[in-house]
This record gives structure tokens, sequence and C-alpha cells, in this order.
């Protein structure tokens, strides 16, 4: 459509030129001045126009570039500038779901690799980070009890393991900066502190969404179980599992970490939450059962 607007606009502007000589072949010089100056014009006029195709050349170059560039997108814009997400958009909690499954079928779970490389896998990985990041910033400050301006969310500092293998599972963790008498908290990712954070966790995979806790992971954690035993019953122990297998061979393809303690106590929901106001809706009531152990336990 762009592409014949510009060829319209081409003839009508060569079609307006065309018609300024008119005047000139009207007029009645001497017949030597006549055909100078219409030679001249002429000159001139064909000058215009191949400066003019040359003008329209690049605008029309570069207004297909633009539109291959939107092309490669998996799906138009959903965010303003500075990524606020639009009100009637799809929730960005469905968009990790469907990334973490196309990147999962990417891959060969027995042997943990990609029979077609692994460009897309991390390209994947990536896309579901950034989405994750802004995500967790936005739940940030839609939460507002139990101390919650206290709360920060850490970074995922690798997004590849060792075996190669490209995540395609990931998690938003919100911890307490600081215990009830001031010391800071230690997120404590690898389990070494006996009084490492207790985390609000959700926890996105394949599957779908689990909303809850996941408590300090250190087997001898001083207050895990003080914390456990507070929880409401339908936060159910999901037991992630420490095993090396792909992801997918476990329940929900939850994944803990070997030597530690895997607990997450959530509730899961396999169905999309269709926007983003549903999700932070659900984590908003999550977080007003959830929020008060957490921050009577902060460690």
């Amino acid at each position: 459509m762009i592409t014949k607007l510009i060829q319209f606009l081409k003839k009508l502007f060569s079609f307006e030129q065309k018609a300024d000589i008119t005047p000139l072949l009207d007029t009645e010089p001497e017949p030597e001045v006549t055909e100078l100056v219409l030679d001249n014009a002429q000159i001139e006029i064909e000058k215009n126009i191949e400066e003019l195709d040359k003008d329209w050349s690049e605008l029309e170059a570069e207004i297909e570039t633009k539109l291959a560039e939107l092309d490669e997108l998996e799906m138009p814009s959903l965010y303003q500038e500075g990524g606020t997400h639009l009100e009637d958009a799809p929730s960005r909690a469905d968009d990790i779901v469907r990334l973490c499954a196309k990147s999962e079928a990417l891959t060969d779970v027995d042997s943990k690799t990609y029979p077609k490389g692994d460009a897309e896998p991390k390209s994947l990985a990536l896309k579901i980070d950034r989405i994750r990041v802004g995500l967790a910033e936005d739940i940030l400050n839609r939460l507002n009890a139990h101390n919650s301006l206290m709360l920060r969310f850490p970074p995922i500092k690798r997004q590849q393991f060792k075996s190669g293998q490209w995540r395609s599972y990931t998690w938003i963790d919100f911890l307490y900066e600081s215990d009830s008498e001031g010391n800071d908290i230690d997120y404590d990712f690898v389990a070494k502190n006996v009084k490492g954070a207790h985390l609000f966790r959700i926890w996105f995979t394949a599957d779908g969404v689990g909303v809850g806790i996941r408590p300090g992971a250190h087997r001898d954690h001083l207050t895990r179980e003080k914390l456990i035993a507070a929880l409401p019953a339908k936060y159910e122990d999901l037991q992630p599992s420490a095993g090396n297998k792909h992801e997918s061979f476990y329940p929900f393809r939850l994944k803990g970490r070997p030597g530690q303690k895997n607990q997450y106590f959530a509730v899961w929901h396999s169905k999309p939450f269709g926007t983003d106001e549903k999700f932070f809706e659900t984590i908003s009531e999550h977080w007003v059962i959830l929020g008060e152990t957490l921050n009577r336990f902060r460690c």
C-alpha cells in the first residue's frame, strides 16, 4: 500500500511539473530564443525530476526497511515507551509461558541439546528475561501491604547453564532488604546461609505459573520450619526436583538445585491470565495472604 502511494505521488508531482511548462509553450518569443528557453526549461525540469526520483527512492527504501523490521517481529508492539504495558494487551505472564514452551519445542529433552542449533533458544531466553524484569518492576510498584516498600527482586545472572542449555523456565523472586533488626538479608541463592532469605516466588514454566513461598534452602535454616507451619494449607509443597534431567521430566517442570532443600509452597495456575491486569490481581491476592507470614519471618 505504501509503495502504491509513493508511485501515485510521484506521478502526480511529475504531472504538475509538466503542467508548469505549458505557459512557456504558449509564449511567442523569437524562434531562436524560444528554442533556447525551452531547452533550458526542459533540462532544469529533468534535473529536478531526477533529484525527486532519487529522493523518492531513498524514502521508499527507508520505508521498506522499516516494514521489513516490523515483519521480523513475532507480534505487534504491546508496550508504550518506557516499558508500560497497554491496558488491553495480553498478559506478559502468558507471553513468558508461551516462550518457555516454544524453547522446549526446539530441545531434544533427552540430551538437552538443540538439533537445529541454539540461536533461537538463546534469543528466546534473552527475550524471556527482558519480559521478566519489566514485569517484576511493575509488580513491585503494585504491592502495597506488609512492608512491601522494603522488597527487592534480584537479577538472574545467567541464561545459559554449564550443559549448554538455554533457560526455558524462569522466576521472579521478591525478598525483604533487611530483617526486623535492620540487618541486611542475604538472597543466598546457593543456600550457604542458615539465615538466608525466604522468598515470595512467581515461577514460570511451559506448564503455567506458580505463586507462593520458596523457603530458605539451607538444610539447617533457622526459621524455615516455623515459616512453613504458619502457611495456609492451600499452599502445598510442589517439590521441585534436584535431578539433572530436563525440566519436562518433572511435575510442573519445576527444577531445584542439588545439595539444598528444595521446597515451593504455592498455588499453580495452568490457565492463561488473559491480561496483565488479571495477573496483577492474582499476585496481589496471594501477597495479601503470604506477605503477612513472609514479613513475620524475614530472617
